[in-house]
């Protein structure tokens, strides 16, 4: 599944913030058409938050292409939420793909694809970022749930891969193992509460955040 996705292994920067404030910097990137360069994903994307930086190892459009999942940009223009949910769901789903492209580069690795120019320090590291970001968001109340599901199902997905980094079996994923079961799980309940809250919006942007964690779901 992954195989043509080999030629977009690069190490490149894009950074996210951990406050509100990611909100404003992604409102206007949401709706723009889907980059093959990724050089301009990156500078649209590009911010520093208290000096640290999320590094990616693959573009989040090759991540989406590797697992053979559509990628629906949200639309914000579109949304009928209040706008601190609005504001919060564009936040949220910008780190699932965050998580995404990291889960991808990784799970290519240790599949035995070619070498991805990340030492499991930096993924450790991404990963970090990742679930402080998604802690330090201002969730409104009714969105603490579905939060409260990825949060977790991310982790457990870090988890599970550095145990099998450590294993030192490369190329076997197993798709029973029980934290990918239950991070499996998560996602599909998080998924469910997101579109429970989110019911009035537009097909499209209901189609953006069952693709987003599809995408995230690696079982």
């Amino acid at each position: 599944m992954f195989g043509t996705m080999r030629k977009f292994l690069l190490l490149a920067g894009l950074g996210f913030l951990t406050s509100a404030a990611l909100a404003a910097v992604l409102l206007g990137v949401f709706e723009a058409p889907a980059h093959t360069d990724y050089a301009l994903e990156k500078a649209l994307h590009r911010e520093k938050s208290g000096g640290r930086i999320l590094w990616h190892a693959m573009p989040v459009e090759a991540a989406y292409q590797a697992v053979g999942q559509r990628r629906t940009p949200f639309a914000p223009a579109q949304a009928r939420a209040p706008r601190d949910r609005k504001e919060y769901l564009v936040s949220l789903l910008a780190l699932t793909d965050a998580a995404l492209a990291e889960r991808v580069s990784l799970q290519l690795r240790l599949q035995g694809g070619p070498a991805v120019v990340e030492t499991p320090g930096e993924a450790a590291s991404n990963y970090e970022t990742i679930l402080e970001s998604i802690k330090g968001l201002p969730s409104p109340r009714a969105l603490v749930p579905a939060e409260a599901l990825l949060y977790e199902a991310i982790d457990e997905q870090r988890r599970y891969l550095a145990l099998w980094e450590s294993s030192g079996k490369r190329g076997y994923f197993n798709p029973e193992a029980p934290l990918v079961v239950s991070s499996h799980q998560k996602i599909a309940a998080a998924r469910q509460k997101l579109l429970h809250v989110f019911r009035e919006e537009s097909l499209h942007n209901r189609r953006s955040v069952s693709d987003h964690l599809t995408a995230l779901d690696f079982r």
